[in-house]
Protein backbone atom coordinates (compact mmCIF):
# COMPACT_ATOMS: atom_id res chain seq x y z
CA UNK A 1 0.00 0.00 0.00
CA UNK A 2 2.85 2.40 0.80
CA UNK A 3 4.43 1.59 -2.54
CA UNK A 4 1.24 2.53 -4.39
CA UNK A 5 0.74 5.66 -2.26
CA UNK A 6 4.18 6.80 -3.41
CA UNK A 7 3.10 6.31 -7.00
CA UNK A 8 -0.01 8.41 -6.45
CA UNK A 9 2.05 11.23 -4.96
CA UNK A 10 4.50 11.11 -7.85
CA UNK A 11 1.75 11.30 -10.44
CA UNK A 12 0.19 14.19 -8.56
CA UNK A 13 3.56 15.94 -8.38
CA UNK A 14 4.14 15.44 -12.10
CA UNK A 15 0.70 16.81 -12.88
CA UNK A 16 1.23 19.83 -10.58
CA UNK A 17 4.66 20.61 -12.05
CA UNK A 18 3.30 20.22 -15.55
CA UNK A 19 0.41 22.59 -14.75
CA UNK A 20 2.84 25.19 -13.35
CA UNK A 21 4.91 25.02 -16.54
CA UNK A 22 1.79 25.44 -18.68
CA UNK A 23 0.70 28.39 -16.55
CA UNK A 24 4.10 30.04 -17.05
CA UNK A 25 3.95 29.32 -20.78
CA UNK A 26 0.55 30.99 -21.14
CA UNK A 27 1.93 34.38 -20.01
CA UNK A 28 4.26 36.71 -21.86
CA UNK A 29 7.58 34.94 -22.43
CA UNK A 30 10.96 36.02 -23.61
CA UNK A 31 13.05 33.82 -25.88
CA UNK A 32 14.97 32.53 -22.85
CA UNK A 33 11.69 31.78 -21.03
CA UNK A 34 10.45 29.83 -24.05
CA UNK A 35 13.65 27.78 -24.10
CA UNK A 36 13.36 27.09 -20.35
CA UNK A 37 9.67 26.11 -20.64
CA UNK A 38 10.42 23.80 -23.56
CA UNK A 39 13.28 22.19 -21.60
CA UNK A 40 11.00 21.82 -18.54
CA UNK A 41 8.29 20.22 -20.66
CA UNK A 42 10.76 17.75 -22.16
CA UNK A 43 12.07 16.77 -18.74
CA UNK A 44 8.56 16.38 -17.35
CA UNK A 45 7.46 14.38 -20.36
CA UNK A 46 10.45 12.07 -19.89
CA UNK A 47 9.69 11.68 -16.17
CA UNK A 48 6.08 11.05 -16.93
CA UNK A 49 6.89 8.41 -19.54
CA UNK A 50 9.32 6.59 -17.24
CA UNK A 51 6.88 6.71 -14.36
CA UNK A 52 3.98 5.73 -16.59
CA UNK A 53 6.07 2.81 -17.81
CA UNK A 54 6.86 1.81 -14.22
CA UNK A 55 3.17 2.01 -13.36
CA UNK A 56 2.36 -0.09 -16.39
CA UNK A 57 4.73 -2.80 -15.15
CA UNK A 58 3.04 -2.70 -11.75
CA UNK A 59 -0.41 -2.85 -13.37
CA UNK A 60 0.62 -5.80 -15.56
CA UNK A 61 2.16 -7.63 -12.61
CA UNK A 62 -0.94 -7.00 -10.51
CA UNK A 63 -3.18 -8.26 -13.35
CA UNK A 64 -0.98 -11.37 -13.61
CA UNK A 65 -1.38 -11.89 -9.86
CA UNK A 66 -5.16 -11.49 -10.16
CA UNK A 67 -5.28 -13.99 -13.03
CA UNK A 68 -3.10 -16.44 -11.09
CA UNK A 69 -5.35 -16.08 -8.02
CA UNK A 70 -8.48 -16.66 -10.15
CA UNK A 71 -6.84 -19.75 -11.68
CA UNK A 72 -5.87 -21.02 -8.22
CA UNK A 73 -9.41 -20.45 -6.90
CA UNK A 74 -10.82 -22.43 -9.85
CA UNK A 75 -8.22 -25.18 -9.35
CA UNK A 76 -9.09 -25.43 -5.65
CA UNK A 77 -12.85 -25.41 -6.37
CA UNK A 78 -12.36 -28.21 -8.91
CA UNK A 79 -10.23 -30.13 -6.40
CA UNK A 80 -12.86 -29.65 -3.69
CA UNK A 81 -15.63 -30.83 -6.02
CA UNK A 82 -13.58 -33.94 -6.88
CA UNK A 83 -12.82 -34.63 -3.20
CA UNK A 84 -16.50 -34.26 -2.22
CA UNK A 85 -17.56 -36.70 -4.97
CA UNK A 86 -14.74 -39.11 -4.09
CA UNK A 87 -15.69 -39.01 -0.38
CA UNK A 88 -19.32 -39.68 -1.32
CA UNK A 89 -18.33 -42.68 -3.45
CA UNK A 90 -16.25 -44.14 -0.61
CA UNK A 91 -19.08 -43.62 1.89
CA UNK A 92 -21.58 -45.21 -0.51
CA UNK A 93 -19.28 -48.21 -1.00
CA UNK A 94 -19.04 -48.74 2.77
CA UNK A 95 -22.80 -48.27 3.29
CA UNK A 96 -23.61 -50.66 0.41
CA UNK A 97 -21.25 -53.27 1.88
CA UNK A 98 -22.69 -52.82 5.38
CA UNK A 99 -26.22 -53.26 4.01
CA UNK A 100 -25.16 -56.26 1.91
CA UNK A 101 -23.47 -57.99 4.85
CA UNK A 102 -26.18 -56.84 7.30
CA UNK A 103 -23.81 -54.94 9.58
CA UNK A 104 -25.44 -51.94 11.22
CA UNK A 105 -22.28 -51.07 13.17
CA UNK A 106 -18.55 -51.64 12.92
CA UNK A 107 -16.29 -50.90 15.85
CA UNK A 108 -12.61 -50.33 15.18
CA UNK A 109 -10.08 -49.19 17.74
CA UNK A 110 -9.88 -45.76 16.09
CA UNK A 111 -13.34 -45.34 14.53
CA UNK A 112 -16.90 -46.49 14.95
CA UNK A 113 -19.02 -46.83 11.82
CA UNK A 114 -22.76 -47.06 11.79
CA UNK A 115 -25.51 -46.48 9.30
CA UNK A 116 -28.26 -43.99 9.85
CA UNK A 117 -31.62 -44.20 8.14
CA UNK A 118 -32.71 -41.11 6.28
CA UNK A 119 -35.18 -40.11 3.63
CA UNK A 120 -34.98 -37.74 0.71
CA UNK A 121 -37.60 -36.63 -1.77
CA UNK A 122 -36.96 -37.27 -5.44
CA UNK A 123 -38.83 -34.80 -7.65
CA UNK A 124 -36.71 -35.16 -10.80
CA UNK A 125 -39.56 -36.43 -13.00
CA UNK A 126 -41.94 -33.69 -11.84
CA UNK A 127 -39.25 -30.99 -12.25
CA UNK A 128 -38.44 -32.18 -15.77
CA UNK A 129 -42.13 -32.17 -16.68
CA UNK A 130 -42.48 -28.60 -15.39
CA UNK A 131 -39.40 -27.47 -17.33
CA UNK A 132 -40.65 -29.03 -20.53
CA UNK A 133 -44.35 -28.12 -20.28
CA UNK A 134 -44.63 -25.18 -17.88
CA UNK A 135 -46.14 -24.92 -14.42
CA UNK A 136 -49.77 -24.50 -15.50
CA UNK A 137 -49.74 -27.63 -17.70
CA UNK A 138 -47.93 -29.51 -14.91
CA UNK A 139 -50.69 -28.49 -12.49
CA UNK A 140 -53.35 -29.73 -14.93
CA UNK A 141 -51.56 -33.07 -15.33
CA UNK A 142 -50.93 -33.51 -11.60
CA UNK A 143 -47.17 -32.93 -11.65
CA UNK A 144 -47.31 -29.68 -9.68
CA UNK A 145 -49.36 -29.01 -6.61
CA UNK A 146 -50.67 -25.66 -5.42
CA UNK A 147 -48.07 -23.73 -3.45
CA UNK A 148 -45.59 -26.60 -3.22
CA UNK A 149 -43.39 -25.01 -5.87
CA UNK A 150 -41.76 -21.66 -5.37
CA UNK A 151 -41.21 -19.60 -8.46
CA UNK A 152 -37.91 -17.84 -8.99
CA UNK A 153 -36.30 -17.99 -12.39
CA UNK A 154 -36.94 -21.72 -12.19
CA UNK A 155 -39.48 -23.72 -10.27
CA UNK A 156 -38.25 -25.28 -7.07
CA UNK A 157 -40.38 -27.81 -5.23
CA UNK A 158 -41.03 -27.50 -1.53
CA UNK A 159 -39.63 -30.95 -0.74
CA UNK A 160 -40.49 -30.80 2.95
CA UNK A 161 -44.21 -30.33 2.26
CA UNK A 162 -44.16 -32.85 -0.62
CA UNK A 163 -42.56 -35.42 1.71
CA UNK A 164 -45.21 -34.76 4.37
CA UNK A 165 -48.01 -35.25 1.82
CA UNK A 166 -46.51 -38.48 0.47
CA UNK A 167 -45.91 -39.84 3.98
CA UNK A 168 -49.54 -39.02 4.88
CA UNK A 169 -50.69 -41.25 2.02
CA UNK A 170 -51.16 -38.73 -0.77
CA UNK A 171 -49.94 -39.91 -4.17
CA UNK A 172 -48.13 -37.18 -6.08
CA UNK A 173 -47.24 -37.81 -9.71
CA UNK A 174 -43.50 -37.73 -10.42
CA UNK A 175 -42.49 -37.61 -6.75
CA UNK A 176 -41.55 -40.29 -4.26
CA UNK A 177 -39.69 -40.66 -0.97
CA UNK A 178 -36.40 -42.50 -1.20
CA UNK A 179 -35.08 -44.46 1.77
CA UNK A 180 -31.37 -43.83 2.21
CA UNK A 181 -28.56 -44.77 4.51
CA UNK A 182 -25.69 -42.47 5.29
CA UNK A 183 -22.41 -43.20 7.00
CA UNK A 184 -21.52 -41.86 10.42
CA UNK A 185 -17.91 -41.84 11.52
CA UNK A 186 -17.16 -41.15 15.16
Amino acid sequence: ALFLRGFKMNLYTIKKEYQEIIDRASGELTTDDIDNVEKALIINQEEFKSKALAYTYVIRNTQSDITAIDDEIKRLQDMKEYKVKFKGKLEKAIVDAMVLFENEKLDFSTFKLSTRKSESVNTDEAENYIKENGLEKAKEEGYAFGGLYTEKTTYKPNKKEIKELINSGCELKGCFVEKNKSLQIK
